[in-house]
């Protein structure tokens, strides 16, 4: 698809479009003295304050951002609203609002799709389906739009009882600490310095310094580019497409304590203006290129450096998470690399915790509140003087450079002993997906140690036969690549009942191409099929399950999954069929499947011993490695206390300390980070000790044991169903595992890509050996 028909597909439905059809054209009488209706300009003030107090002041906030005179939403506006209110009074007890948005489906065909959002209703009308009265108006809406998908983010399954479905996956990425980063941003700030001591680069296309600026309007033509081309070489199978306006609204008609207003900082390489890159970038921009003049306009600093957009990155508003990073490769002599901007990513993230986070979140949490200054104009949050807005930093790319690179010295009026410092365990996240270059980039899986499990949108396909009719194109692309149906003539009915055919989605594949895309008509079976398709040879049948057929469609999962899961019957060509059509899709920001990691498993390990443990309270040996670090912030996001000790107080501590004064446990949890197996022999002694008489769980970080005494340790309890090995610590090499730490290897499971912690102490002497049968098996790694 080229630009000139997403303009056109963005056109259509643009809320500047006076043919766009209307959500709920007709008010709709609900009984008790309600009417459901469309907002008007006049409901702004009411209806902000409503959704502030339903929701939060930050959603309040985002309701009032659409109706300002300052809104520049491509499709939102008051008329995407819609309210239920008291006849008489006029008091809103119920609203939903809707966003038009701009899938693109493997690339090449773009979908309308609909996202209800801010669902909510007053208290003392719940109970009276009101929101799903709003939700059959929007579903009206958006098949009037033509739009093939609706989707919302919200409670897990409430809205599975509306026909929404827990696909495709959001908010699943990589996090890290400012311990496990170090070691990158050393690498670089010593590949910086052996640069620099070779003396003057001969090299003019070198580059010469990478900043994060905070990005403006003008740089609206250079994101909306970026993302498109990145999302098609990255071959997502699903992506949001953002046309300019969408920035340009991000940056200048949003509040700053908005719901919506997230941050977006453009990544920017400083080179020598006389270079054959500079000259490229001029042309590029000078001559009707993609970025357009403006992006070059003022950021030339005196004549000697220009400084060239070459990504950015984008800080979700709630929760403060990285939920968009992207590289621009274009330029063919420029080198800067997914390394060199995800390392100056790790450092600025911190500067970005330090000088902006606090300031933020007092705006996203400030209370909602109406001037007495009438209309919308009036809605504001917090103190203005302090938003991004009011504040005297320039917004043009001339003077917006707000962030240093890894070089940066530190300003003399502030000397560093006074500048704050974040702690070796703070955390940030990377909410990117599952596939994004940036983890590729930095090979070392200690760099990014924990992984976020995805939550999951929900999703509603609207009529089965014209989704497929959309996404023809790519079906016969799929079947032409498939190579074993590259040929194929048949008919596949996909159908929802074993007893009905009606609304069946009938594909009509003539030749390795489908022809059309046909609905089963009311009152048939599927001997109506069979004839329909001119016999039972020519016909192919899947039975799908419930709304299950809408994983597949979508790529989440693939049809032999669904089968698996009893979900899906057809027969074996059929569902090699269905395969063929609708392979698993990465989607951007998404993860899909995970690889777990050490750290991961730590966090399931703690979650399974705290059902058993005397307290929920984990301690931390070794707490100044960067393993131990990581298993930190775990224990922080998931509200775990935890008291820590580094390395050296770990070791130098003849008594550890796991009992309090009366010689009650403490703990119910104990990590052992990276290299605390220096542990003498009598302190191993007290760890297994206490874990037998207190049921707590050990799990040590990355490191495999050797063949000392202390770590070939075992003991034996009764129980009254036999004897149980208590094997301390395990590794994830097999052979060293069995050899060294003594374990049994009479067992029916694999150890290979497995790693476990040691026997879980249920009391004194009831012990679950670590690779019994029946105890629970994590897989890690390919």
């Amino acid at each position: 698809m080229d630009e000139q028909q997403l303009h056109r597909a963005h056109a259509e439905i643009a809320r500047t479009n006076a043919q766009r059809p209307l959500l709920c054209p007709t008010p709709v009488e609900l009984g008790d003295g309600l009417v459901l209706r469309r907002a008007t300009a006049a409901d702004g003030a009411a209806l902000a304050a409503f959704n502030a107090q339903q929701h939060f002041a930050a959603v309040g906030r985002a309701t009032a951002d659409a109706f300002g005179a300052a809104a520049r939403h491509p499709t939102l506006d008051a008329r995407c609203f819609t309210v239920a209110a008291a006849a008489d009074s006029g008091r809103i007890v119920s609203a939903v609002y809707s966003v038009p948005q701009l899938w693109l489906y493997a690339g090449a065909v773009p979908l309308v799709a609909l996202r209800p959002e801010a669902v909510g209703t007053a208290a003392d009308f719940r109970g009276r389906a009101l929101v799903a009265k709003h939700l059959d108006a929007h579903r009206r809406w958006a098949h009037a739009l033509g739009a093939a998908v609706l989707f919302i983010g919200g409670m897990p399954q409430y809205y599975a009882r509306f026909g929404y479905d827990l696909c495709p996956p959001r908010m699943g990425g990589r996090c890290g600490t400012k311990a496990s980063v170090a070691s990158a941003i050393q690498a670089r700030q010593k590949r910086l310095l052996e640069l620099e001591q070779q003396g003057p680069d001969s090299d003019k296309n070198a580059v010469k310094d990478l900043a994060f600026r905070r990005g403006a309007a003008a740089d609206a033509s250079f994101l909306t580019r970026l993302v498109r081309r990145n999302s098609r070489r990255r071959d997502l199978g699903i992506w949001t497409d953002f046309p300019e306006s969408y920035w340009v609204d991000l940056f200048e008609g949003r509040q700053a304590g908005s719901f919506s207003a997230n941050d977006v900082f453009v990544l920017e390489a400083s080179v020598d203006a006389g270079s054959s890159v500079a000259a490229a970038f001029r042309v590029a921009s000078g001559s009707g290129g993609d970025k357009g003049e403006q992006d070059i306009k003022d950021i030339i600093k005196g004549d000697d450096i220009i400084k060239i957009p070459v990504g950015f990155v984008q800080i979700c508003n709630l929760g403060g998470y990285v939920s968009m990073f992207e590289l621009d490769d274009s330029l063919e002599d420029l080198s800067v690399s997914w390394t060199d901007a995800t390392t100056v990513l790790f450092e600025w993230l911190q500067e970005y915790e330090l000088k902006y986070k606090a300031e933020k979140k007092k705006l996203f949490d400030a209370p909602f509140e109406i001037e007495d200054k009438g209309g919308i104009e009036g809605l504001v949050g917090g103190d203005e003087s302090t938003s991004d807005a009011a504040t005297t930093e320039p917004t043009t790319s001339t003077t917006t450079t707000t962030t240093t690179t890894t070089t940066t010295a530190t300003t003399a009026s502030q000397p560093p002993e006074s500048e704050p410092k974040l702690p070796d365990d703070w955390t940030f996240q990377l909410f990117l997906g599952d596939t994004h270059p940036c983890y590729k980039s930095i090979a070392t899986p200690t760099v990014l140690p924990i992984i976020q499990k995805p939550f999951y949108w929900f999703t509603q396909i609207t009529h089965l036969p014209t989704f497929l009719q959309k996404i023809t194109p790519v079906l016969n692309d799929r079947l032409h690549a498939s190579i074993t149906f590259t040929k194929l003539t048949a008919k596949l009915a996909i159908m929802f009942s074993a007893y009905s055919a009606a609304g069946a989605a009938i594909l009509d594949i003539k030749n390795g191409k489908v022809v059309h895309v046909s609905e089963g008509k009311e009152g048939w079976t599927k001997a109506d099929l069979v004839k329909d398709a001119g016999g039972a040879s020519s016909l192919l049948v899947a039975l799908c399950h419930g709304t299950s057929w809408m994983r597949m469609v979508l790529g989440h999962r693939t049809a032999s999954e669904i089968q698996e899961n009893g979900d899906l019957m057809g027969g074996a060509v059929a569902v090699q069929v269905l395969e063929a059509l609708f392979p698993r899709m990465k989607v951007d920001a998404i993860i899909e499947k995970f690889k777990m990691n050490t750290t991961c498993l730590l966090l399931g390990s703690l979650l399974i011993a705290s059902a058993y443990a005397l307290q929920n309270q984990a301690i931390v040996f070794g707490s100044d490695t960067p393993s131990a670090a990581a298993a930190i912030a775990g224990l922080k996001q998931y509200n775990v206390p935890y008291v820590s000790y580094d390395t050296a107080a770990s070791v130098a501590s003849p008594t550890l300390p796991l009992y309090d004064t009366t010689s009650t446990a403490n703990f119910s949890m104990i990590i052992l980070g990276s290299g605390i197996l220096a542990f003498s022999a009598s302190q191993w002694t007290q760890l297994f000790d206490y874990q037998e008489t207190s049921g707590a769980r050990l799990v040590a970080l990355y490191d495999e044991p050797g063949k000392g005494a202390s770590v070939s340790y075992t003991s034996s309890i009764s129980s009254s169903s036999g004897s149980f090995s208590v094997s301390p610590i395990i590794g994830n090499n097999n052979g060293i595992a069995t050899t060294a730490a003594g374990l049994p290897v009479s067992y029916s499971v694999s150890l290979d890509g497995y790693m476990r912690d040691p026997a879980l102490c249920l009391s004194s002497n009831v012990v679950r050996s670590a690779f019994s049968t029946d105890c629970d098996r994590i897989h890690i790694g390919d």
